[in-house]
């Protein structure tokens, strides 16, 4: 064989080692990327679990761009604040823990009327007993499970 034809083989072997190894590198951007991204979907909008007894949302206020919606587990509560500007959602997950929750039921016909400025609104009446329990305990951020 001749020297041309040797080196001829040789570079096409490192070209193709090359490419195999220019692939794997954007194999694995690819993979960090993705990874990287689902991480971050998971932290900052972590999903309410399931297995809630009720749910009780406070957006009773027309004009108001905050709604609260408070979940209601055996023993403890998770607040969610969703703040609308500008087409955009913010959202809080606050949990409460250690509240005996055993004596509240939500009905949906059993309401209070508020008035605020010259508006006034049905809200429930367990929502109360709700802010009420969680208004002496220290919440702490949901970051998911």
């Amino acid at each position: 064989m001749s020297l041309d034809r040797l080196s001829n083989v040789a570079y096409k072997k490192g070209n193709w080692m090359r490419y195999t190894l220019w692939g794997l590198a954007a194999l694995c951007i690819a993979l960090l990327i993705s990874v990287f991204i689902n991480v971050m979907n998971g932290e900052i909008s972590a999903a309410v679990p399931e297995g809630y007894r009720f749910s009780v949302t406070d957006n009773y206020n027309e004009g108001s761009k905050v709604r609260t919606t408070y979940y209601v587990y055996k023993d403890h509560i998770i607040v969610e604040d969703e703040s609308f500007e500008d087409d955009a959602v913010n959202r809080a997950l606050m949990v409460y823990d250690n509240i005996n929750t055993a004596s509240l039921s939500f009905n949906e016909n059993d309401t209070m009327q508020i008035c605020e400025l010259g508006a006034c609104y049905e809200r429930p009446k367990v929502l109360a007993v709700i802010k009420n329990l969680i208004s002496r305990k220290v919440g702490r951020e949901y970051i998911g499970v």
